[in-house]
């Protein structure tokens, strides 16, 4: 129950950040938008089976995610490094995926991503000595993802391991099939394998 209301906390706050003039019917609708964005119901499934593609599903994405279990649902987490010449990034995605059973069979699942990222000064050698180049230097950001592109390509995945989906959708694909947000959190400095490559 404390992650329910943590994540609801986090979307209210998410809501509202920023958004100072929106009135509560822009607000509700925001709501509303998000919910379905990282919503699905499969009425054929049991929560197992949704927990254990999804487990496959951020395997297969980057070697690098940690998965942890609960009752109902998994985190799957992963920190990422990319160094340009003067400057580098680094973050954390960090997603939660929660089951609930429901009355009259199936399952509804709701899917949340959440990302840190900061820009890191990048150490030179110059002339023998050691500089640390601070252009690009910026405090990190946190924030939920509340664009759906990653959020439909996470799901189309899963469908291909719950039998909904005939094609894997490889990272290549999904730039030209979900272009509303970002699909860093499974193709930026990921392997983005496929099944049958394994």
């Amino acid at each position: 129950m404390k992650k329910v209301v943590a994540g609801v906390f986090a979307l209210v706050v998410s809501l509202g950040a920023g958004c100072v003039t929106m009135t509560p019917e822009e607000i509700a609708t925001e709501y509303e938008r998000q919910l379905k964005m990282s919503t699905r119901v499969y009425l054929d499934k049991k929560a197992e089976d949704v927990i254990l593609a999804a487990d496959r599903v951020f395997r297969l994405a980057d070697d690098d995610y940690a998965i942890s279990y609960s009752p109902t649902g998994l985190h799957a987490q992963r920190n990422w490094q990319i160094y340009l010449i003067i400057s580098g990034s680094c973050g954390t995605d960090n997603w939660n995926l929660t089951t609930q059973k429901l009355p009259q069979g199936g399952v509804k699942v709701i899917a949340t991503h959440f990302s840190y990222t900061t820009n890191t000064p990048r150490t030179t050698t110059e002339g023998g000595d050691t500089a640390t180049m601070l252009l690009n230097l910026m405090p990190g950001t946190a924030s939920m993802t509340t664009r759906p592109a990653i959020y439909q390509l996470f799901f189309a995945r899963l469908d291909y391991f719950l039998g909904k989906r005939t094609a894997w959708v490889t990272c290549k694909q999904a730039e030209d099939l979900f272009i509303d947000g970002s699909l860093a959190p499974f193709c930026l400095v990921a392997n983005d394998h496929t099944p049958d490559a394994l």
